[in-house]
């Protein structure tokens, strides 16, 4: 592969789409205080009884599905490309991953259709599992 710093761009776009979602729960959880729908010592602890806005819970999941799976992601990218392994079927393995994630996180926080939503969180770990294998094999 010409350049296999090439590796890192679906690293760095997954880290702006976990800001996005940060960003997404932050404007829905001031929209929630703004509203009265919860006061500012719920967020203490989150054991006032309070319930927040579906949608805003639907962002804070999904927030903390991004804590997840792409730590993984992001380790076995370093591992391709520290190990000088970064191939088009890797290459092509990472983009898979953070489409995976991309469509996740959009029925997630919009739709929150559970079948497609199910359909690309599995995806995501099992390209996971590819990507693994895939290095595995090399090393052994």
């Amino acid at each position: 592969m010409s350049n296999p710093q090439i590796i890192f761009v679906p690293c760095l776009i997954l880290i702006l789409l976990t800001f996005l979602v940060l960003n997404i729960m932050f404007n829905r959880r001031m929209r929630g205080l703004k509203k009265g729908e919860i006061t500012p010592g719920h967020f203490k602890t989150y054991s006032t009884g309070q319930t927040e806005a579906v949608k805003t819970i639907q962002a804070q999941r999904n927030f903390s599905n991004l804590q997840e799976a792409p730590p993984l992601f992001y380790f076995l990218c370093l591992i391709t490309f520290v190990t000088g392994n970064v191939t088009p079927l890797m290459m092509t393995l990472a983009w898979l991953f953070l489409a995976s994630r991309i469509i996740h996180t959009l029925v997630h926080i919009t739709t929150n259709k559970l079948p497609l939503r199910m359909l690309s969180f599995g995806a995501g770990w099992l390209i996971l599992v590819l990507m693994s294998i895939n290095l595995l094999i090399k090393f052994i």
